[in-house]
């Protein structure tokens, strides 16, 4: 059976549209981010660093001189001003050193004045004269110390504040430039953190106010 050219072109757009399929859609590979402005330069920053508050004077207190405390007048927590005496040591072997150090130097006066007297008639050598000066020079400077050392035994406050730990205890015996007790200002505190470096250029161009906060802890 022959099949005509009209019969021939039927088949041929049947045949096309049977095996006419409609293309799907093809996911797209981009997918939404959510987006967020970020702003530098002039705009406010808040930043928050650990730190550490310390007073802003503190000072360890020694007496200057040995001795036997006799009285502390002053305790951890209490408030005092300058001036105020803290502590005394027991002043009787320094009292007994300047009465030792007093007749010494008078023996030295008198020996060199008489020598002083002598030396116009040539009755002493002037070597004699030259010592006799110089046992006085020597007898003035041993009372002046022994004197300075009895002030010593009193410890009292540089300046106003707070103090914050007692190391020793009343009739106790005490060396020179031992660690008494510790003191602090009570009206100036410290507060010292850590600033990494290439903050501070932006701290340093803003003039920006850094203000402490403190969090308690129960």
């Amino acid at each position: 059976m022959r099949l005509g050219p009209l019969s021939i072109l039927l088949s041929g757009l049947l045949l096309a549209a049977c095996g006419d399929t409609t293309p799907q859609p093809q996911e797209s590979l981009s997918r939404p981010v959510k987006l967020q402005a970020v702003s530098i330069g002039n705009s406010a920053s808040l930043r928050h660093f650990p730190a550490v508050v310390e007073a802003g004077d503190k000072a360890v207190l020694a007496f200057r001189v040995s001795g036997q405390l006799k009285r502390v007048d002053a305790r951890p927590g209490d408030l005092v001003t300058r001036g105020q005496i803290l502590a005394t040591l027991n002043e009787d072997e320094l009292l007994l050193l300047v009465q030792q150090a007093r007749a010494n130097h008078d023996l030295a006066r008198v020996k060199h004045q008489r020598n002083s007297e002598l030396r116009k008639t040539n009755y002493v050598s002037e070597y004699d004269f030259d010592t006799s000066k110089a046992a006085l020079k020597q007898a003035r400077a041993t009372l002046d110390k022994a004197k300075a050392n009895l002030g010593y035994a009193t410890l009292s406050a540089p300046y106003d504040g707070q103090i914050s730990l007692s190391m020793v205890e009343n009739f106790e015996y005490i060396n020179a430039k031992q660690a008494v007790m510790h003191i602090q200002s009570a009206n100036i505190i410290n507060i010292v953190f850590e600033l990494p470096s290439h903050l501070l250029p932006r701290v340093k161009e803003s003039g920006s106010d850094l203000s402490p906060g403190f969090t308690l802890i129960p």
